[in-house]
This record gives structure tokens, C-alpha cells and sequence, in this order.
């Protein structure tokens, strides 16, 4: 009775073990049914460092110039934003570490003279690569730019910009700015490379 006992309670055991690995191969089966995709445009040379600013974007349309404008567009638009974003925080240490009387009032101004300074133009732009693609299925098409600025060509621009406006151009020392937006930069990049 005991033996009896005894098989059926390691036929049950392998069974519930054989069961639930069972299960355990479907969902390694799911694993594998997952694809690596690899877009264009996505290694380091395609990212920002301390020199140039980079952008990659897409854009999808019906026909392929209406996809390259849109991609070209949205690039666009996230390079301003990181243009921006250095230098309305080179702007804040450049005040915050000059004798300039008024900071805020200086510190507003600047950053209002840089706002339009991105709005009106990003000098230089270069295109580093672009890629399109066509769908088999329906014939639409989607386009890949990657895009880049250099910080030298974005400070000459800016220091032309600032020339401009007499009341910025007295406070306005080009080489104590461009050490402020070095520093941004490699803060930029610190935090693309924590991204990773």
C-alpha cells in the first residue's frame, strides 16, 4: 500500500512539475518572437557632444516630400529646445557670476534676446544624414534626418545677435559666455550618457 501510496504521489510530482514547465517555456517562446529594431541615425556619432549639438527625427506622409519636411521640422524643433535649454542655463550662470547691476532685469533681457535669436534662425544648421523609406502595404513614406549645430557656429550667431542691442552688448563679455554654455553642454551630455 505504501509503494502504491508512494507512486502516485511522484506521479502527481512530475506531473505538477511537468505542467507548470510547461507554462514556463510559453512565455521564453514570447521572448523570442520579439524583434530588435534598429533606427537610422542611432549610434554615438548621432549624438550630442561638447562641440555640436544633434538632432535625428522622422516624419511620415502619403508622398515623400511632405515626410521630409516633417521631418525636417521636428529635428528642427528639438534642436531649438536643446539650444534653448543651454542657453537659458548659460544665460542664469553668466548673470549669476557677473557684476552686472539689475541682474534680473539684465537676466530677462538676455534671455528674451536669446528666444529670439532661436526663433528667428538656427545659423548653420548642417545635415549629417538622411533616409526614406517607402511601405510595401500602402505606399506611404517615411523620412530620417539627422541634423547638427556647432556650438562655435551657435556662439558667433548669438554674439552677432547681442552686438545688435546696445544695452546687452555693454555686460556682454563672448568668452566668459562661452565657457558658461561649455559647462551646459557637458551637463547635456552627462545626462544623454545616464540615459544609456
Amino acid at each position: 500500500m505504501k509503494t502504491k501510496k508512494t507512486v502516485f504521489l511522484l506521479s502527481a510530482t512530475g506531473l505538477i512539475i511537468a505542467l507548470s514547465s510547461c507554462g514556463h517555456t510559453k512565455s521564453i517562446t514570447k521572448a523570442n518572437d520579439e524583434v530588435e529594431v534598429i533606427l537610422p541615425f542611432s549610434g554615438n556619432d548621432y549624438q550630442s557632444d561638447n562641440e555640436n549639438l544633434r538632432a535625428v527625427s522622422s516624419g511620415h506622409s502619403p508622398d515623400l516630400p511632405t515626410a521630409q519636411k516633417i521631418s525636417m521640422q521636428n529635428a528642427q524643433g528639438k534642436l531649438a529646445g536643446m539650444v534653448k535649454t543651454i542657453l537659458n542655463g548659460a544665460a542664469r550662470q553668466y548673470t549669476n557670476q557677473s557684476s552686472i547691476a539689475n541682474k534680473q532685469d539684465y537676466e530677462n533681457k538676455f534671455e528674451e534676446q536669446i528666444w529670439t535669436f532661436v526663433n528667428q534662425t538656427l545659423y548653420n544648421v548642417k545635415v549629417m544624414g538622411e533616409k526614406a523609406f517607402q511601405q510595401r502595404k500602402d505606399g506611404t513614406f517615411t523620412d530620417w534626418v539627422a541634423i547638427q549645430e556647432s556650438k562655435a557656429d551657435l556662439l558667433a550667431g548669438l554674439s552677432k545677435n547681442i552686438s545688435s542691442n546696445e544695452q546687452l552688448k555693454l555686460n556682454y563679455d563672448e568668452k566668459k559666455f562661452g565657457e558658461d554654455v561649455d559647462k551646459e553642454m557637458q551637463k547635456m551630455q552627462q545626462d544623454q550618457n545616464a540615459g544609456k
